[in-house]
């Protein structure tokens, strides 16, 4: 609407007090709604409990204007005034949170990912994995939120030799990761702080005797960093390192240290449409109960990704080539392997707040080498996984 056009008659029904248009305190309104009369009719406006200086008496309310506006909280908050199809006048806050409300995310989902023939064996081991919350909880505006996970995983690990042994694998999880946000122009970072536990039992054979507890704990950090470059053009990293019990077998059998470093860079095509590259490295160590160092695992990947929306449907597909590497503790190379994986993620929104997740793939890891020798059948890994993401 141009500035020289006369408002006439929007009326604004507010849920809590109008305050001055500029930084000046004016007298609360007590009655609601309140109506902003037309800029032509100065001495309705004097009538009015929205008031401005005296010098700007006339000065009329347009849309795109903003003003000051009192929460219930009692925080002063800056509006802008907008107008509907039926010219109707709208108050709208920035963004950003007005007080400490909690807000976040909630995700459950169920997962099987089935591998056979992992190394030099002829095993069928399907994993599943029932997730029972996975999200993050914001304190309002403040920056600091909690990170959470809570999960079951198991598996019955068939060998398929002569022996007929198999491992039955029951595994309880969860991770607490409190961590602060902090985002200036076009910088986002933030800082996690990570403990996991995990507690169960093994049973290595069908003996019920051999049924045994395990469970261990982990510590790490992982911090993340986002520059927005331009409106399409953004690049963002995340670093995590990590230490937990080796094996699931507790504290006595030592520690695995690791660290996982990502680089992303993505480009906007279009507003549905983007595109992008991953580069990432995972390098750790596993030690005994002494201390000493034992084998090193190294794994790189690119990663090439694509995004879609289409109305309420979001979809990805990703690539990951990957090389892998296993050395002893003197450095010599007792195992690698190339692997390729195809991913497909879809979402559809159920509701503004509620969505429908689901994610498959397939990956092959061939051209072993194992202690020197080759000539091993492929790995191979089916994923597929289901949930709802709910927003709060």
């Amino acid at each position: 609407m141009n500035k020289a056009q006369i408002i006439s008659f929007l009326c604004l029904t507010l849920p809590f007090p109008l305050d001055v248009l500029a930084e000046e305190k004016s007298p609360k309104i007590s009655s609601l709604p309140t109506c902003i009369m037309p800029a032509t009719q100065p001495e309705l406006v004097k009538k009015e409990a929205i008031k401005t200086k005296p010098e700007n008496i006339n000065t009329a309310i347009y849309p795109g204007d903003k003003i000051k506006m009192k929460h219930p909280s009692g925080k002063v908050v800056d509006a802008v005034i907008s107008i509907d199809n039926d010219n109707i006048a709208l108050v709208e806050l920035e963004e950003g949170d007005t007080g400490y409300n909690l807000h976040g995310n909630w995700l459950t989902e169920y997962k099987i990912e089935h591998f056979r023939n992992e190394g030099s064996s002829h095993n069928s081991r399907p994993v599943h994995e029932w997730v029972f919350g996975d999200g993050r909880v914001n304190l309002g505006d403040t920056g600091f939120n909690m990170g959470f996970v809570l999960k079951k995983v198991s598996f019955k690990n068939e060998i398929h030799d002569t022996s007929n042994n198999h491992t039955d694998f029951r595994m309880t999880e969860m991770e607490v990761r409190p961590a602060y946000a902090y985002e200036t122009g076009k910088h986002w970072m933030m800082f996690e702080a990570i403990y996991l536990g995990k507690t169960g039992y093994e049973k290595p054979t069908v003996a019920e005797s051999n049924a045994y507890l395990i469970g261990g704990d982990g510590y790490g950090f992982r911090p993340y960093y986002r520059y927005q470059a331009t409106d399409k053009l953004a690049v963002n990293t995340d670093i995590k390192w990590l230490t937990e019990d080796k094996g699931a077998n507790g504290a006595d059998s030592g520690k695995f240290v690791f660290y996982e470093a990502l680089l992303n860079v993505s480009y906007r095509v279009t507003d549905d449409f983007t595109l992008g590259t991953e580069f990432f490295r995972k390098e750790g160590n596993d030690y005994d109960k002494n201390g000493n160092r034992g084998s090193n695992v190294a794994e790189k990947e690119i990663r090439p990704w694509a995004t879609y929306h289409l109305d309420k449907h979001n979809f990805l597909l990703k690539m990951e080539p990957q090389h892998k590497r296993i050395k002893d503790r003197k450095g010599n190379e007792t195992y690698s392997a190339k692997a390729w994986k195809y991913i497909v993620n879809y979402s559809y929104a159920i509701t503004p707040k509620v969505y429908f997740v689901s994610e498959a793939f397939y990956r092959t890891e061939g051209d072993k080498e194992i202690d020197g020798m080759t000539g091993f059948d492929d790995q191979t890994t089916n994923f597929g996984k289901v949930g709802f993401n709910f927003i709060f």
